[in-house]
């Protein structure tokens, strides 16, 4: 599996597992203990933001690698296009 892939199944399940669907019928460590009770959810928000991040870093490294970009052109530097209707008189 590409490491992009296994990131973007980390931050699946790590929101998956924090968002809890299952209302506590799913817990790594009960939330009814002093102090170590959210170290689980503490732990899947952590992955949640390493995935992210390295999402982001993985995909901007390969937008680099193409050589392409993802930003658009202001209006005022398609204006002077030829073709444009703004630029005729």
């Amino acid at each position: 599996m590409s490491r992009l892939l296994l990131c973007w199944i980390g931050l699946a399940a790590s929101i998956a597992y924090v968002l809890n669907p299952g209302l506590g019928l799913f817990e790594l460590l009960p939330d009814a203990l002093p102090v170590v009770g959210n170290l689980d959810e503490a732990a899947a928000t952590g992955l949640a933001i390493a995935c992210g991040r390295e999402i982001r870093r993985l995909r901007a490294a390969r937008l680099a690698a193409s050589g392409g970009s993802r930003l658009q052109p202001s209006p005022s530097q398609r204006a002077g296009t030829p073709g444009d209707p703004a630029s005729r008189s």
